[in-house]
């Protein structure tokens, strides 16, 4: 799949996306080829995981990109734990 062709019509400032290992590479390349900067990897750490894999994967991948030039609108209280 051209994934490319679908960031292009996003018109928004920032992009989440939740990936498995097997498609991020892909699918990061055609992010920032859509004139996106790629800030950070995160990783949601399941506290009860459904799947029908054969491994019980207990994390989820987010690639967090922001457009070029853009903002991203970081709130520093949203940083720490309560």
């Amino acid at each position: 799949m051209r994934w490319d062709a679908v960031w292009r019509l996003f018109p928004g400032e920032v992009i989440y996306t939740w990936t498995g290992q097997k498609q991020m590479f892909e699918i990061h390349n055609a992010i920032e080829s859509c004139s996106f900067e790629f800030r950070q990897s995160l990783v949601w750490v399941k506290m009860v995981t459904l799947t029908r894999t054969n491994y019980l994967y207990a994390h989820e991948n987010c690639l967090y990109f922001v457009r070029k030039n853009g903002k991203s609108e970081f709130d520093p209280r949203r940083a720490k734990r309560p």
